[in-house]
């Protein structure tokens, strides 16, 4: 294109050091200008300015022939060698600094995620990235049903499953027992597990209420006492009182154990929340335990508890 034509013209000039006037690159460019019109716009210059035009062309071309020296094919082929070089220069220093700030980047991020798993725990890490088993908790449609008797209905982010509590209550304290029944899903040394328990009380005419004389912080110390017998070390338990929205009492407990996997013999470490309440005739229990390193742990705990609704036995 014209404006293509002139600015190569006036670098080749600067380039090669060659004496064109401005005044000589602007008259030129003027007639191109002019013959852009006469062939894109169907323009008709008049006679004289035909002549102008033509005249100026001459100049140019007389000026050019007079200011560029005639180089011999050496000459000419040392030059585009010469120009070759030096693109390769350019490129070979591009590339070069692309390198230097491409290494230095990876410094810095490596640097900053060191500092990151010092800082956060390489389970932080891992969640932050990988997510955790429970993350799909987060999303997924929950399920509300109702368990045991007297019956717990609670909300979790699977179907609890019946389970065999036959082995969990002592022998000499199976007659105390009417019914007792146990729902579960996950496993302890796993990446979590939900568990509702309840007891309903042999009934005999004219006999105090069983339920009255029991302790809820001794059931709290038996399932302290249960896990150390299924392997788990360093158990650490808080207990308060609990109220549930409705205004039943119970008592919470919560901490971390470490548990001991049987199959890959790998110590995990989880956290805990577990209720306990007795009403006329039964007691009810509720578990909740999750991996210590999950960062959901909390969020999807709180969600469980606070789901609670007890019911009476029947």
């Amino acid at each position: 294109t014209t404006a293509e034509l002139v600015e190569n013209l006036r670098k080749t000039a600067i380039r090669r050091k060659l004496a064109f006037s401005d005044e000589m690159i602007v008259s030129l460019e003027k007639v191109l200008k002019q013959a852009d019109l006469v062939k894109f716009a169907k323009s008709k210059p008049l006679e004289f300015e035909i002549t102008n035009d033509r005249n100026t062309v001459e100049k140019t071309l007389r000026t050019m022939h007079g200011v560029i020296p005639l180089k011999t094919p050496e000459e000419e082929e040392a030059e585009r060698n010469e120009e070759l070089r030096l693109e390769l220069e350019r490129k070979r220093k591009k590339k070069k600094l692309i390198a230097n700030i491409s290494f230095a980047a990876g410094i810095v991020l490596v640097v900053g995620l060191a500092y990151w798993v010092a800082t956060s725990g390489i389970s932080t890490i891992k969640s932050k990235f990988f997510g955790s088993p429970t993350t799909e908790f987060l999303t997924s449609e929950w399920i509300t049903s109702e368990y045991g008797n007297p019956p717990v209905k609670i909300e979790t982010p699977k179907v609890l499953k019946r389970m065999d509590a036959s082995d969990m209550i002592p022998d000499q304290m199976k007659p105390l027992f009417k019914e007792i029944t146990m729902f579960g899903e996950g496993a302890m040394f796993g990446d979590y597990y939900f568990l509702v328990s309840t007891m309903k009380f042999q009934e005999e005419e004219g006999q105090q209420d069983i339920s009255s004389k029991i302790d809820l912080s001794m059931i709290l110390d038996g399932n302290y006492a249960n896990w150390e017998a299924q392997g788990a070390k360093n158990i650490l338990m808080q207990k308060e009182q609990y109220k549930t929205p409705t205004g039943i009492e119970g008592m919470k407990a919560y901490g971390t154990m470490d548990f001991l996997n049987p199959l890959t013999k790998s110590s995990t470490k989880v956290y805990y929340e577990m209720l306990v309440f007795k009403q006329a005739g039964g007691i009810q229990q509720i578990i909740t335990i999750i991996k210590e390193s999950d960062t959901n742990k909390k969020e999807i705990i709180d969600r469980i508890i606070n789901s609670v609704e007890l019911g009476q036995v029947q």
